[in-house]
């Protein structure tokens, strides 16, 4: 009970600090660039905006996780992946984090796998949750991630190593601790503010079976040290790479429905459907949706799974039960994981799921991919291109700058 009750006042507590720190930079810098057109640092204000936006959802993964550990209900998945792409995409993403006057070095020793097997999921959680803190707690400097092959076969060792503030002797054996963690979930000076982050971080290193170490010095830095297991790919089968060409005039004219109620999510589509030169037609319900199916052809249906007055999984259903729609892609958008549309039985009529905050460079692709099958579409042009590339738009601000 005693342990029950620390768990639930430390989510409290950082969910009250750390999202009322992020609303307050999301409200604030969106009003300064409502009332005034005399600012010029909008790109870094819309980095802010975003790198807020972040982390208020690696936040939400973070708790969601912590409650199914707390629930003994958290699975691992295996699945074949390039450990190399996997650390140099996210250090694009860790560069748009930094501040400035910080430097971001990455290494990535020739003797350590590339193709491997294992929870990438999980390796890249822990990865944003180690980077994250040493980003949050460094002013000035530099922040390192070192990636090799663990002394240890079938074992992958990454060490992040920043120039932060740092951790007390006294302090370090308890860090990883949820209950230390709650009783100083408010005072960055002690430097071990890291919230669900470390905490979140020893027990998914401990469920996939791998180390985590730290070392640390107050006023010098941090440097954590994580073992994790992967099997090697010996015989890797390469897949033929999609040319993508920028962001094109002629990208693929697919139709798309999308049934949406809440307005701002609407016109956050309408502006990738600009984007992406798409054809969308709104719908706010089912009623709304079905009538303009009679109306109109469409490549793909794109539904939310919370309506006004119906269900998007029975909006689904509805579509796919018509012998002219058997065919027609309907991909769930929705706030709601893929584990929990699965609990909830409303994963029969999908094919695809979409979690927001909506990822423009998933959208894209899955789009094509699912529109592509057919090869034509409305236009009557066998069709392809990413609507751009991946290198030039790798996050959601990138994106919203150019709509």
């Amino acid at each position: 009970l005693e342990k029950a009750n620390v768990s639930e006042d430390w989510i409290l507590s950082v969910l009250s600090h750390e999202v009322r720190n992020s609303l307050n930079a999301i409200a604030g810098f969106a009003s300064l660039l409502n009332h005034s057109s005399a600012i010029t640092q909008r790109e870094d204000i819309t980095e802010t905006l975003a790198f807020s936006s972040r982390h208020l959802l690696a936040l939400i993964n973070n708790i969601h996780d912590f409650s199914k550990i707390e629930l003994g209900t958290f699975k691992l998945q295996t699945e074949e992946f390039d450990l190399y792409d996997l650390f140099e995409k996210a250090a694009i993403l860790f560069q748009s984090q930094l501040r400035h006057h910080i430097t971001l070095n990455v290494t990535i020793d020739e003797q350590t796998p590339r193709h491997v097997k294992g929870d990438a999921t999980r390796l890249l959680q822990i990865l944003n949750n180690l980077v994250g803190n040493a980003i949050k707690f460094t002013e000035k400097g530099a922040i390192s991630i070192t990636l090799k092959k663990a002394p240890a076969q079938d074992e992958i060792q990454f060490i992040i190593e920043d120039t932060g503030v740092g951790i007390s002797k006294e302090r370090m054996d308890r860090v990883f601790e949820p209950k230390h963690q709650a009783g100083n979930a408010t005072n960055k000076s002690n430097s071990t503010n890291t919230g669900l982050g470390l905490y979140i971080v020893s027990k998914l290193v401990n469920y996939v079976g791998g180390t985590v170490k730290l070392n640390s010095e107050v006023g010098k830095g941090t440097a954590i040290s994580v073992t994790f297991p992967v099997k090697t790919v010996l015989h890797h089968v390469t897949t033929p790479a999609v040319e993508t060409t920028g962001l094109l005039q002629d990208t693929a004219n697919y139709k798309v429905l999308y049934i949406e109620y809440d307005y701002f999510n609407r016109m956050l589509m309408a502006g990738y459907a600009q984007l992406g030169n798409l054809t969308l037609d709104f719908a706010k319900d089912d009623q709304e949706a079905y009538a303009l199916l009679q109306e109109q052809t469409y490549d793909i249906v794109l539904t939310d799974i919370v309506l006004a007055n119906t269900d998007g999984a029975q909006i689904a259903g509805h579509i796919k039960q018509q012998p002219e729609n058997q065919s027609l892609p309907v991909v769930a958008v929705t706030a709601y994981s893929e584990d929990e549309i699965q609990k909830q039985g409303k994963n029969q009529y999908f094919d695809a799921v979409i979690t927001k905050p909506i990822d423009p460079k998933h959208l894209y692709q899955l789009i094509y991919h699912l529109c592509s099958k057919g090869e034509k579409g409305l236009s009557g042009q066998k069709k392809f291109a990413l609507p751009f590339n991946a290198s030039e738009a790798h996050s959601l601000t990138s994106l919203l700058q150019q709509i």
